[in-house]
């Protein structure tokens, strides 16, 4: 009799958190992104609870207990911290299969060559911010198309350098390689998301050694003071990139993933709860004056790495931030970053495209934030006048 009753009671504790598993898998297909935490904390307070019920010791009931009260004290919270911020805005589509994929050197990266389609859509009004489509080259770049037999300009950076919400044909690189008119070779290393990070790490692994090669002229890498909470790790969506930490002598140095094993898993689902973005992500956004101290150390420790093993120079094509209060905590300025940098050896680009597009024409995608067709293109002129200038001061041309 009593071994039947253990029997039952096992069956029972097998069968709960099986069928509480395969709803919680049904909220997920069913249920909109931004209310998944909620419905996982729910059904974890229901777990709790239901095991609970079937212990038959008080002093096992208590530990089960406290856990179903905590979590559905979370599970308040969370919905307050829902009520409290916005919903999303803007929704995006990517066919076929998106286009992200796990890199074990730079954190993510095109998922698989061909093109890719992205429709980003305002929910609100149901109209169409962008209809874009990439396609992803056999090397797992953005295509660039440009001589294979000229000196090459690499191109580094995030979704403004890769063209996110515009064509091929639109995105900087392209451009750039356009208006050269033949002279360069040029390659798209940008993708959304990245930062000082993957530009340092691709760089001193050499994974893109053979694409670079031995007639690397320029490596430009494009950047803006939002990248900062990249190089710290702070940004939720930067999880899985590689983490840099200053040495005693002031120099970028490796140290691993942001997070990696139980505790990536964990950040995992951490920052995609209302709580989190609510109440933790505007404290850990302030930036502070060692956040630039890294900041500026992984983009010299790049730029070095690139003269040393290419022989060639690194543009920084810097934009500058708009909030006027944004650096009040590292008690920096923009000018200060770039004078860092040039003391550093690196060429500074303070990019500036005013006067550059026609009356009426949008520098930012409406809706989205990224630069424009028209942006992308101004951007590019900017560039090839700048490296024009630097090629007759290096060739002792007035």
């Amino acid at each position: 009799m009593l071994e039947s009753k253990r029997w039952r009671l096992a069956i029972k504790l097998a069968a709960i958190p099986v069928i509480l598993a395969g709803a919680a898998a049904l909220s997920h297909a069913i249920v909109p992104p931004r209310y998944q935490s909620l419905c996982d904390l729910v059904l974890f307070s229901l777990l709790a609870m239901d095991i609970a019920a079937l212990m038959p010791r008080r002093w096992m009931q208590l530990p089960l207990i406290a856990l179903y009260s905590l979590s559905l004290g979370l599970a308040a919270v969370e919905t307050l911290s829902l009520i409290q911020s916005p919903p999303a805005r803007t929704s995006s589509v990517q066919t076929p299969g998106g286009l992200f994929a796990d890199n074990p050197v730079l954190g993510w990266a095109a998922d698989r060559p061909g093109p890719v389609r992205e429709i980003k859509t305002d929910l609100a009004t149901g109209h169409t911010i962008f209809d874009a489509t990439y396609t992803i080259d056999a090397d797992g770049l953005r295509r660039t198309v440009s001589p294979a037999d000229r000196p090459t300009v690499a191109f580094f950076g995030d979704s403004w350098v890769f063209g996110e919400g515009v064509a091929d044909a639109a995105a900087m690189p392209q451009v750039f390689a356009d208006l050269s008119e033949g002279r360069w070779r040029v390659l798209n290393f940008g993708f959304p998301g990245y930062g000082p990070e993957q530009f340092l790490r691709a760089v001193e692994t050499g994974i893109d050694d053979r694409l670079l090669g031995p007639d690397l002229k320029y490596a430009v890498f494009t950047t803006f003071a939002d990248q900062i909470r990249r190089t710290d790790c702070s940004a939720s969506y930067v999880i899985r990139a590689p983490r840099y930490a200053l040495d005693a002598a002031g120099q970028a140095t490796f140290a691993g993933p942001c997070y990696g094993g139980a505790a990536r898993a964990a950040m995992e689902v951490v920052t995609n709860t209302a709580i989190y973005k609510r109440y933790v992500e505007p404290y850990r956004a302030i930036i502070r004056r060692d956040d630039v101290a890294l900041y500026v150390a992984t983009i010299l420790r790049a730029a070095a790495l690139v003269k040393e093993k290419y022989g060639a120079a690194t543009v920084v094509i810097y934009d500058r931030v708009k909030e006027s209060d944004y650096f009040a905590a590292a008690g920096v300025t923009d000018d200060e970053i770039m004078a860092r940098l040039r003391r550093g050896g690196v060429l500074v680009l303070d990019m500036s495209i005013a006067g550059r597009l026609p009356q009426g024409v949008d520098a930012i995608i409406e809706g989205d934030g990224h630069p424009s067709a028209a942006a992308q293109r101004a951007r590019a002129e900017v560039l090839t006048d700048y490296l024009a200038k630097v090629d007759q001061t290096a060739a002792g041309r007035p």
